[in-house]
C-alpha cells in the first residue's frame, strides 16, 4: 500500500458519511487537538508559576536573611558599645532596633518552612543573646563596664 492510499479511506469514509456522523468526527477531532496541544500547555503554565513563586519566595527570604545579619550587628554593636561607655544612648539604639529583629526573624521563619527543630535552635539561641546583651546594659547602669 503507498503513502497515497493509506489515507484515502479515511478521507472517503468521511466524505461518504452523514452529517451527522461528520459532525462526530469534527468534535473528536478537536477534543484529540485540545488534549494534545492545550492541556500540555497549561500543565507547562503551571510548573512556570510554581517555578516563579518560589523563585519569589526564595528573593525574600535571602533579603530577610541580609535584614537579620544587619540589625543583628547593630543590636550586638550597640550591647558592646553601651557595656564599654556607659552611654544611654547606645542602649535606647539597641531598644529601638530589637523589634525589628524580632518582626524580621518571625517573618523569616514564616517564609522558611524547614525544619521545626532547627527554628527553635535558632529562636532559642536568639533569645540568650538579648538576654546576655540586656544583662551587659544593666551591668553598665550600675557603672560597672569592662
Amino acid at each position: 500500500m503507498t503513502d497515497l492510499q493509506s489515507w484515502k479511506a479515511p478521507v472517503s469514509w468521511f466524505l461518504r458519511a452523514d452529517s451527522a456522523r461528520r459532525a462526530r468526527a469534527f468534535a473528536l477531532a478537536v477534543l484529540v487537538t485540545f488534549a494534545f496541544l492545550i492541556l500540555p500547555s497549561w500543565n507547562t503554565w503551571r510548573f512556570y508559576r510554581a517555578s516563579t513563586e518560589l523563585s519569589t519566595q526564595e528573593l525574600r527570604l535571602q533579603r530577610l536573611v541580609g535584614t537579620i545579619v544587619h540589625i543583628d550587628e547593630v543590636l550586638t554593636m550597640s550591647a558592646r558599645m553601651a557595656a564599654a561607655t556607659g552611654d544611654p544612648r547606645w542602649e535606647q539604639r539597641y531598644r529601638e532596633a530589637e523589634p525589628k529583629l524580632e518582626t524580621a526573624i518571625e517573618a523569616a521563619i514564616r517564609l522558611a518552612a524547614g525544619d521545626a527543630t532547627a527554628v527553635d535552635r535558632i529562636d532559642d539561641a536568639n533569645r540568650a543573646l538579648v538576654a546576655m546583651e540586656n544583662q551587659a546594659f544593666d551591668l553598665a547602669r550600675e557603672g560597672r563596664r569592662r
